[in-house]
């Protein structure tokens, strides 16, 4: 089994600027990345992801839904569908979110928590705090000024001193061949005058 991947299916009808998507990708990690032209769809994606996290209730405010927002313009509903199947064959999840206009969706029940940082999410945890880009903010690590290199630096360290050990290691065993071997040959140290 080897050869086998870990196949994950996504299926979008109608979320935003999607109309009609079906992806299967096949990986050999749980963590994927997202990369697209602005506008095409990315953060109504990673939205619904977020619904699967919401702790808190949704409600309507004027008959209108949080969700409806989602909906691509013109249309009155919508689809997202995701399912993992691990490498030997197993649906480990399948969800899926149906969005009408006005309605509160039935949010589902999933295996896996998605971790989905998109600009909603900056907006709930980093701009509350008044986040100001490589200003220090307790419990956050952002900006490439509070990245902790801890980890990194002793590995360094760790290298360069192996480095060094081989190093000394090389010259000791150099100088003890050459005495042992090459100092004996006749005339050899007059070679130098």
């Amino acid at each position: 089994m080897a050869g086998e991947k870990i196949k994950t299916n996504i299926q979008c009808q109608n979320i935003a600027p999607i109309e009609n998507l079906t992806r299967l990708i096949s990986s050999n990690s749980l963590k994927i990345g997202v990369f697209a032209n602005n506008g095409s769809g990315k953060t109504f994606i990673s939205r619904l992801f977020r619904l699967t996290e919401n702790t808190n209730e949704l409600h309507l405010e004027n008959e209108i839904s949080p969700t409806d927002k989602l909906i691509t313009i013109g249309k009155s509903n919508s689809n997202f569908s995701f399912s993992i199947i691990d490498k030997k064959g197993i649906t480990q999840e399948d969800f899926k979110i149906e969005l009408k206009k006005g309605v509160i969706p039935n949010l589902p029940k999933t295996k896996y928590t998605y971790h989905t940082f998109n600009q909603d999410y900056v907006e709930e945890n980093i701009s509350a705090l008044s986040y100001e880009k490589d200003s220090e903010i307790e419990g956050f690590i952002l900006g490439k000024i509070n990245i902790d290199l801890k980890e990194d630096e002793e590995k360094l360290s760790k290298i360069e001193k192996e480095g060094s050990e081989l190093n000394e290691q090389i010259k000791i065993e150099t100088e003890k061949y050459v005495e042992e071997k090459v100092s004996n040959i006749q005339n050899i140290k007059r070679l130098g005058d």
